[in-house]
């Protein structure tokens, strides 16, 4: 396929994403929005061929949603308008892991920018500030993408279970020069284990992925001091 999605096991994307995204590749607009024009759709397919991942916002129930909501667990919002009335009227659903407080990816996601997606006033997409790898959240940045496949990086061989190995391919996709926008009319849901049922998983298993972090930053080091061996 020409195009991907990258999402984890647990994350479901919303009713009909493939028909919607393939019909903004080949030029249908995904809505009726004013903002959107055959050049705004033009402009989503020029940024996938230029190095620019496209996010989809990524949401989860909220405390008071989980008690209240009589729905499945695997329950996804059919759409943006409904979604957005979970989150802003309702207060059900949340951006994904902002539960976790300070510095998490969800709510207090500098880079995605939810407070602009909510407003429905882009265009198809928007463009983001691409993460400082020296910023102290730059390890927090793991969204859920939409992608053109060519030369994208390889996920690292090395890491099993969790931790680590989505951060650190992202951090080789920003050493490679992509760059980030958000789509307006996408998202994506979490349908696992709520975020607080996971946190003794999650303690296990980055004890594990620590050290092998470490061979990580090694074979890195090896393989840019090869290239720069090469270039000169």
């Amino acid at each position: 396929t020409e195009y991907v999605v990258m999402v984890d096991m647990d994350i479901m994307l919303q009713k009909s994403s493939y028909a919607k995204l393939r019909n903004l590749i080949l030029g249908s607009s995904t809505t009726n929005s004013s903002n959107t024009t055959a050049g705004a759709v033009n402009t989503v397919k020029d940024a996938l061929n230029k190095k620019t991942m496209l996010i989809m916002p990524s949401f989860e129930y909220s405390k008071v949603g989980e008690e209240e909501m009589d729905v499945p667990d695997d329950y996804v919002p059919q759409n943006k308008t409904t979604l957005l009335k979970h989150v802003l009227d309702e207060q059900m659903v949340v951006p994904y892991r902002s539960r976790r407080g300070k510095g998490s990816r969800g709510g207090k996601d500098r880079f995605t920018n939810y407070t602009k997606w909510y407003t429905q006033e882009t265009g198809d997409m928007y463009r983001i500030a691409t993460p400082d790898p020296l910023d102290e959240h730059a390890h927090l940045f793991e969204p859920f993408v939409f992608a053109k496949r060519q030369n994208l990086p390889w996920f690292w061989p090395g890491f099993t279970g969790y931790g680590e190995n989505k951060a650190t391919w992202y951090q080789d996709a920003i050493s490679m020069g992509y760059s980030f926008g958000v789509l307006r009319d996408f998202f994506v849901f979490h349908v696992g284990p709520r975020t607080s049922e996971k946190k003794a998983f999650n303690v296990n298993n980055t004890k594990i992925q620590k050290p092998m972090f470490q061979e990580y930053l090694m074979e890195k080091e090896r393989m840019y001091r090869t290239v720069q061996t090469q270039q000169e």
